[in-house]
This record gives C-alpha cells, sequence and structure tokens, in this order.
C-alpha cells in the first residue's frame, strides 16, 4: 500500500494502463459513443470500505483504459473530492490530498476526457430541469445530465433518478456490456 494511503482507498496512478493516452487520437461525437460517469460511480470505485467497491473499481479500470472515451464532467470530479474529504459522510474521510491525486491519476487514463460546460450546456440544464420540475438536489442531476446530453454520451450512475430524464441515455453500471 502506497505510503499516505489508508487501508479503505484506492488511489494513484497505478490503476490506470500504460496505453497511449486518448488525446493522441481523434474523437468525434459522430464517430464514437461516449460515457460519462457519476460521483457515485467514482466514489465506489475509490472507497474499499463500501458495498461493491471492487465491482466499481474494475468497472472503471475498463473505462478508463478502453477505446471509448470516458467523460469526466468538472462538476462531478469535483464533487467527488467534496464527497471523499467528507467527515459527515466518512468516519475516516480521505485527505484533500489523496483526493486530488486519485482525480489527477483518473484525468490521466488513457480513454479520459475532462468535460466542461459547452455553449449549449446552460440552455440543456435549464431544459432538463423544467421538464421535470426540479429542486433542491435534483438540480445538480439536470446539470450533469446536460453534460452527457451535450457530448450524445451514455450517464452511468446507480441513481436510478437519472431515468426521470428521458432525453438522457442513462444506465445503471450493473447493466453496462464491456
Amino acid at each position: 500500500m502506497p505510503s499516505g494511503q489508508r487501508a479503505g482507498e484506492d488511489f494513484g496512478p497505478a490503476w490506470i494502463s500504460r496505453r497511449t493516452q486518448l488525446s493522441s487520437r481523434r474523437w468525434t461525437k459522430a464517430n464514437h459513443s461516449m460515457r460519462c460517469v457519476d460521483v457515485n460511480v467514482l466514489v465506489y470505485a475509490h472507497r474499499r470500505d463500501l458495498p461493491e467497491h471492487s465491482d466499481y473499481r474494475r468497472l472503471l479500470e475498463r473505462l478508463a483504459n478502453d477505446d471509448q472515451p470516458l467523460g469526466l464532467p468538472d462538476l462531478a470530479l469535483g464533487a467527488f473530492v467534496r464527497v471523499m474529504t467528507n467527515r459527515r459522510i466518512f468516519t475516516e474521510p480521505t485527505t484533500s490530498d489523496e483526493a486530488w491525486e486519485a482525480v489527477d491519476a483518473l484525468l490521466a487514463a488513457p480513454a479520459a476526457m475532462q468535460l466542461r460546460a459547452g455553449e449549449r450546456h446552460w440552455r440543456l440544464f435549464r431544459q432538463l430541469a423544467l421538464e421535470i420540475d426540479a429542486r433542491g438536489n435534483d438540480i445538480a442531476d439536470a446539470y450533469l445530465a446536460a453534460y452527457a446530453l451535450e457530448n450524445n454520451a451514455t450517464w452511468l450512475s446507480t441513481d436510478r433518478g437519472f431515468a426521470r430524464f428521458h432525453r438522457l441515455r442513462w444506465t445503471h453500471p450493473r447493466d453496462l456490456e464491456l
């Protein structure tokens, strides 16, 4: 176990294979199907003390090293750091340094593509939020769903609430065939 790593966590570039970076390939929305992951998938993949950790870790490893792009929305990455370091969620939360290291390692993966809100994002977000009369935590879900729609991606989440967004291609990670 690397120094500074607690028993409940998996971090670092060791879980990413050493393949050619996706950035050296040409990806377009027309010729590939992107997959985007929700915060819960990232958290399950990194916390050994959570149920089904090993399944989610294997899934994230495959996605991170696949030929299909893996979309990582800025909001999801920031939420990952927030959740992992939160003492109200974990008795032994991840340190900030470890959480940022995990994000950096994931962004270095061959298939990883950091997603930022584009020109259509706000309009899509607003439409999604209004379609379901989103309030409270549903607002963040609509914002995340807009990343997937904007990038013609399939959204992967354990949160079945994403099924409310009828235009969103959503699947539970367990239902994904790799």
